[in-house]
C-alpha cells in the first residue's frame, strides 16, 4: 500500500498534527514524521520523553478498519511490526512490554499511542510511535528508559537510521492492514512478549495487584493468575 510520507523539523505532537492533516483532507494513508516533538504523549495522559532530534516520532493516519476485529488488534499489530523492523534492520533483540511499550534489556526503548477520531461521521486512527534511538535521558529515567543505539551520533547517520526505520514500520503496518486478517500477527505478539510467564504488577483503580502472566488472547488482552488461584 502507497502512502504519503510528510516529514517537519518540529511539533509538538505528531499524533496532533496527523489529525489535523485527515480533518483537512489531506491524502491518505500517511506517515508524519517530526525531528522534533516538544508535547508527545503516551497513554493514560502521560507525556512521553522526546529529546531534541534524538529519536524516531511518527504517527501514522488512515481511515480506520471497518471490522471491529481489526480496530481492536491495532496496537498489537503496530507493536509488532515496530519490533520487528528494528531486530531485522538493526539486529537488536527488542521485545513486547503488554500493551504497548518496546523494551530492550528490560528497558523502555519506545511506546505506541493509537488514537481514534472522527471527521464528521467517519472514523480515522492516528497511530503514533515514539523510539528512542540516542536519547540522553535524566537522571530519573535512566534506570527504566534506554536507547537502542546510546546517547550521541552524527546527523546523517541518525537521518538514515530514523528514515529507514519509519520506512520499515510503515510498510510493515499498511501491508498487513491490507490484507484484513490479523490474526497470524497475534502469534507472533505472543513471541515477541517479555510479559508472559513472569510475574508483574498490575494497577486497578489505584490499587497493585502481583500476579503471573501466562496468555494473551487474539484480541490482546492479557490474561493473568492471581497468588489466590483466582484469574483475570
Amino acid at each position: 500500500m502507497k502512502f504519503e510520507f510528510i516529514r517537519f523539523a518540529d511539533l509538538p505532537s505528531t499524533n496532533d498534527e496527523a489529525k489535523k492533516y485527515a480533518s483537512e483532507g489531506g491524502a491518505l494513508p500517511a506517515l508524519i514524521m517530526s525531528e522534533r516533538q516538544s508535547s508527545g504523549k503516551g497513554r493514560l495522559g502521560r507525556s512521553f520523553y522526546s529529546n531534541d532530534n534524538t529519536g524516531l516520532y511518527m504517527t501514522l493516519v488512515f481511515k480506520s478498519p471497518e471490522k471491529e476485529s481489526v480496530f481492536l488488534r491495532l496496537t498489537s499489530l503496530a507493536a509488532v511490526c515496530a519490533a520487528e523492523s528494528i531486530r531485522e534492520l538493526f539486529g537488536l533483540k527488542v521485545e513486547v512490554k503488554w500493551v504497548n511499550d518496546i523494551y530492550l534489556y528490560s528497558k523502555k526503548a519506545g511506546g505506541i499511542l493509537a488514537e481514534s477520531f472522527f471527521v464528521e461521521d467517519e472514523r480515522f486512527i492516528a497511530l503514533g510511535f515514539g523510539i528512542n534511538l540516542y536519547t540522553d535521558f535524566p537522571d530519573e529515567l535512566k534506570d527504566i528508559a534506554i536507547s537502542l543505539f546510546g546517547s550521541y551520533t552524527d546527523s546523517y547517520t541518525l537521518n538514515t537510521q530514523r528514515n529507514a526505520l519509519a520506512n520499515r514500520i510503515a510498510e510493515k503496518f499498511f501491508e498487513a492492514l491490507e490484507k484484513d486478517d490479523l490474526t497470524p500477527y497475534v502469534e507472533k505478539y505472543r513471541k515477541l512478549s517479555c510479559v508472559i510467564g513472569n510475574e508483574i504488577t498490575f494497577f486497578e483503580n489505584g490499587v497493585a495487584y502481583d500476579a503471573y502472566a501466562y496468555d494473551i488472547d487474539n484480541l490482546g488482552h492479557l490474561y493473568v493468575r492471581l497468588p489466590d488461584g483466582k484469574e483475570r
